[in-house]
């Protein structure tokens, strides 16, 4: 990932586990930060009494 690794990925076996490690944090954060943002999403929808969803196909899955 980094030319200045903890472990030098030339070191057999071990050289990749900082890597590994760095992608597991990177990946936990975006989990986190994905969380937080459909928490946010959900909570500053604004109901319009008698607006039609324009594109429902955007929302899907969400």
């Amino acid at each position: 990932v980094n030319p200045l690794d903890a472990i030098p990925d030339i070191v057999p076996a071990t050289g990749f586990i900082d890597d590994a490690g760095v992608i597991g944090f990177v990946l936990a954060s975006v989990k986190n930060d994905i969380e937080k943002f459909r928490k946010w999403q959900s909570a500053s929808t604004i109901v319009v009494a008698g607006a039609e969803d324009p594109a429902p196909e955007m929302t899907a899955g969400l």
